[in-house]
C-alpha cells in the first residue's frame, strides 16, 4: 500500500463498530503477532486480527503499524458485511 492508512485510523474504527453496534466487545478482539515475513532488510510484517477466535482481518505491510490498520480495515469492513448484509462503500482511503 502506497499511502499510509494511519490518517484513517481503522483500529479506533473496528473498536468503535464492536463496541457500539455489534453482539461483541471489546474483550472479543484479539491480534496475532506480528509476524517478520522476508529478509531483514527488506521485511514485510503480517497480522491478524480475530473476533472470538475467528479471524476477520489480515494487514501485511512494510511496518507493524501499517500492517495492524490494514488488519483492521478489513476486520472492519467484514464486520460490517455481517452485521448489515453488504460491505460498506468506504474504499481505503488514506
Amino acid at each position: 500500500m502506497a499511502s499510509s492508512p494511519d490518517a484513517t485510523k481503522w483500529r479506533l474504527r473496528l473498536n468503535n463498530l464492536v463496541q457500539n453496534k455489534s453482539r461483541y466487545s471489546h474483550t472479543d478482539v484479539a491480534w496475532s503477532n506480528p509476524q517478520q515475513i522476508g529478509p531483514s532488510n527488506n521485511c514485510h510484517w503480517l497480522v491478524a486480527v480475530y473476533i472470538r477466535g475467528v479471524e476477520f482481518g489480515r494487514g501485511q505491510e512494510r511496518n507493524v503499524n501499517l500492517a495492524r490498520e490494514v488488519a483492521a480495515y478489513n476486520a472492519w469492513r467484514g464486520l460490517h458485511h455481517e452485521m448489515y448484509g453488504m460491505y460498506p462503500d468506504s474504499a481505503f482511503v488514506a
